[in-house]
């Protein structure tokens, strides 16, 4: 399960920023003599606010590639984010927001598929006929990169190949939260939404968009997210974070598609000790389950907004390490792929968002100041 984090000045979506408020330096009073005999004053500066340490570590933008930019990002709550998702190692599927004044609220998007070798960029018209919304509807790709599904602006979903043919429609029950495929792209699985306790797992044949297989997992289906991923041996899996102050350790936890079927922990994974102050902005399993990419943000100073506050403190210029690393499922093999710095403030959100696991499972790709960039993961 991935943990994405988009801090807006101390308020946390979906994961959270380790709030460290930073103390100024003291300084003395100035010194002064009623009598005739000048005594020196100290000198007066305001508060500074130091940098984070800096952590010896392998500079992030060093191993990446550039792949393309753009500052088409659909917006929603003051944030910005972008959809996309991988075909091959080499396509991914790729939402540019638009709109137009008789549109009102909503964004809709023009669909490409964008080759990072040739960078060119192929409309999918009869896909965005079918797909008016791609930041809202949940579009996921199968993992042969033949086929979509997506939840549909009126209820139910649908499935359909990537260029839009193949199109098929169904009812869904309510409290669907996410749609996980299985690794033959024939079947896909919608799991219930953490608030709802009654809906069922439920599995589906993607040639006749039946309903094949019904499972009652109780909490376990709650845990499944859009980045959860269904393993070879039929279990969902998931990662997730179990620390009081995001700061680890992860649990990788295994829930088998059978009816009555519970979650058990299959690894416990910790942080690296050496980091200062640590707290997980990410974590994300990679497609086959067999690695996890974690993200966290580390460092003696860190963000000064106070939790419950809006308005950040006055000449808080900090910044805060920021460092990827992967790992096995259990654990082990534990390395770093970069490190970067991020300022605390005047940002509210962390230039680096949208991260995604390339379907080989090799290489990640994310976003960086609307420029897209793939890193090795090895």
């Amino acid at each position: 399960m991935q943990k994405r984090s988009w801090v807006i000045a101390g308020a946390v979506v979906a994961g959270s920023l380790l709030i460290i408020p930073i103390a100024a330096k003291r300084h003395r009073r100035p010194i002064v003599s009623s009598g005739k005999i000048a005594v020196k004053q100290a000198a007066i500066t305001k508060p500074q606010v130091k940098d984070a340490p800096d952590y010896q570590g392998r500079p992030l933008f060093k191993q990446t590639t550039k792949i393309l930019h753009t500052n088409s990002a659909w917006h929603w709550a003051g944030l910005f984010h972008r959809d996309y998702r991988w075909i091959n190692d080499t396509e991914f599927l790729f939402g540019k927001s638009y709109h137009t004044p008789d549109m009102g609220k909503f964004e809709y998007e023009h669909l490409f598929r964008y080759n990072i070798k040739t960078h060119r960029k192929s409309p999918l018209p009869r896909l965005e006929n079918r797909i008016p919304m791609f930041y809202h509807l949940d579009v996921e790709v199968s993992p042969d990169g033949k086929w979509v599904v997506w939840r549909n602006v009126d209820g139910g979903a649908s499935v359909s190949q990537v260029n839009g043919n193949g199109y098929r429609e169904w009812d869904t029950p309510s409290g669907w939260g996410s749609t996980l495929w299985k690794p033959d792209s024939q079947h896909y699985v919608l799991t219930r939404d953490n608030d709802s306790e009654t809906t069922p797992t439920i599995e589906y044949d993607r040639t006749s968009a039946a309903a094949v297989r019904s499972y009652d997992l109780g909490e376990a289906s709650g845990t499944a997210g859009n980045y959860s991923v269904i393993s070879k041996m039929n279990c969902l899996v998931d990662a997730m974070d179990i620390g009081s102050n995001d700061d680890g350790p992860i649990t990788v936890g295994q829930t088998p598609l059978m009816p009555g079927a519970h979650r058990k922990v299959v690894s416990i994974i910790n942080l690296p000790k050496t980091l200062l102050r640590p707290n997980i902005v990410w974590v994300l399993l990679s497609p086959n389950a067999g690695k996890i990419a974690i993200v966290v943000g580390h460092g003696l100073n860190g963000p000064t907004c106070p939790r419950d506050s809006l308005k950040p403190l006055e000449d808080s210029h900090t910044f805060r390490d920021y460092t990827l690393f992967v790992c096995d499922a259990k654990g082990g093999q534990m390395h770093e792929i970069g490190t970067w710095k991020e300022p605390v403030y005047p940002n509210v959100l962390l230039e680096f968002e949208d991260m995604r696991w390339l379907p080989g499972g090799h290489r990640m790709s994310f976003f960086y100041k609307n420029t897209m960039y793939t890193v090795p993961a090895e």
